[in-house]
């Protein structure tokens, strides 16, 4: 949170988890380097320890192995917190690269931390998305649709 406006930014990186047959990982997966493994692996390690909604840790990790390799290319928009109390105002930055893991690498992600306390997708309504790199061919439905109302 910025001290002065009292506005919260919030960096999100998609990660993709890649099953794997027979000890070989599929087509789709690719290796992160070591470091940038023994980083994520760390943050697993301390993570699984908070088993209660409400707990915390105090870690020191790189952020920069974390958001992996391609840091170009993000979305940006205004938005809310996804948890209680689902604060509006945030600056939202969401990484476009996921970070592939296999998925046994953070099944402990899953089992012991993850609470269901985040709500799903948010109509667009007349929020802009930003992005910072050149377009692509993009679906003609657009994105709003993907998420309906509760109305």
């Amino acid at each position: 949170m910025n001290p002065n406006t009292r506005q919260t930014a919030v960096l999100g990186i998609f990660i993709q988890s890649s099953f794997v047959d027979n000890g070989t990982p599929s087509s789709t997966a690719y290796f992160i380097d070591e470091d940038v493994r023994k980083e994520w692996k760390r943050f697993f390690d301390i993570a699984q320890t908070l088993k209660i909604e409400g707990s915390t840790a105090i870690m020191r990790l790189n952020l920069a192995l974390l958001m992996g390799k391609n840091l170009r290319d993000f979305w940006r928009y205004e938005g809310s917190l996804t948890t209680p109390p689902c604060t509006q105002g945030v600056i939202w930055t969401m990484l476009k690269e996921p970070i592939i893991f296999v998925e046994s690498e953070f099944q402990a992600l899953r089992q012991n931390i993850y609470f269901k306390n985040n709500r799903g997708p948010q109509p667009l309504y007349t929020r802009k998305i930003y992005r910072n790199f050149f377009r692509e061919t993009l679906s003609s439905i657009p994105d709003y649709n993907c998420c309906p109302s509760k109305d």
